[in-house]
């Protein structure tokens, strides 16, 4: 599988324009202090495999302020192994806010606010066949780490993690519906710290390789609802609609075969 990021202002191949700029001051969802969680951790592996016998340093950490490369979008292009002379499978992961309409190069650039959901890779056995290893999550923002931040790694003599994402996860997938053939999935939420039984959406800062290509969820009714409220559009579903989902696998044959 091959891997591509698209950017807002030029919307070519990563390797030649720079992204977008941003700052984690509120307008994204991610927090410094998410990211900061998962650099230490990261760091902190990275730097006992490569000096077991030192302690750790004091690692750098993102601020608040700090400009962030931002990408709209990853693009994914998966080989077809059962068809001879076929075309690799192109597919497209959003990560896009609303933002103003502009000249763009790229022909999946798109200005209403678009988040994907995705398959994401859990474990080392993802991506053998089958589900195991894979969970469904809500991709909502694609970014590098400041170059000041990457410059303190690579001086300690660490690799930078990359492209990361922010997710929000949903529910891990159980058994197939007998009657659809569709795994069910639901919001992943978890209690607020000191807020009593309040809760908020379960969320991870992730290496954006661990993601495996986007999927199609679909609203599951509950039994005494005969019809789609008329508020839902396939433009808002994701975000308004509160109950449980299904992981619509026949959305296109490389997903089908993916999760065989």
């Amino acid at each position: 599988m091959r891997f591509s990021f698209s950017i807002l202002a030029f919307s070519i191949a990563l390797s030649i324009a720079q992204p977008v700029k941003d700052t984690l001051k509120g307008r994204r969802p991610v927090s410094a202090d998410q990211v900061n969680e998962y650099l230490e951790d990261y760091l902190l592996e990275e730097w006992e495999q490569q000096f077991p016998n030192y302690v750790a340093p004091t690692f750098p950490k993102v601020q608040r302020a700090m400009k962030i490369p931002v990408w709209y979008n990853m693009k994914f292009y998966t080989p077809d192994l059962q068809t001879l002379a076929a075309r690799d499978t192109r597919d497209v992961a959003y990560a896009s806010p609303a933002r103003s309409k502009k000249e763009t190069n790229d022909p999946d650039d798109v200005m209403e606010p678009r988040f994907s959901p995705v398959l994401t890779k859990e474990d080392e056995v993802a991506g053998v066949g089958g589900t195991d290893g894979l969970r469904v999550a809500h991709l909502r923002v694609i970014f590098e780490l400041p170059s000041a931040v990457i410059t303190a790694i690579q001086r300690l003599g660490l690799e930078e993690p990359g492209k990361l994402a922010y997710v929000q996860w949903y529910t891990k997938l159980g058994r197939r519906d007998p009657d659809c053939d569709m795994f069910k999935v639901s919001r992943e939420t978890r209690f607020i710290a000191g807020a009593g039984a309040q809760k908020e959406r379960a969320t991870s800062v992730i290496p954006a390789l661990d993601i495996r290509r986007s999927c199609q969820l679909v609203p599951r009714l509950p039994r005494n609802v005969k019809r789609m409220p008329d508020k839902l559009t396939s433009d808002n579903v994701l975000e308004d609609w509160d109950g449980e989902f299904w992981l619509n696998h026949f959305h296109y044959k490389a997903m089908y075969r993916s999760l065989l």
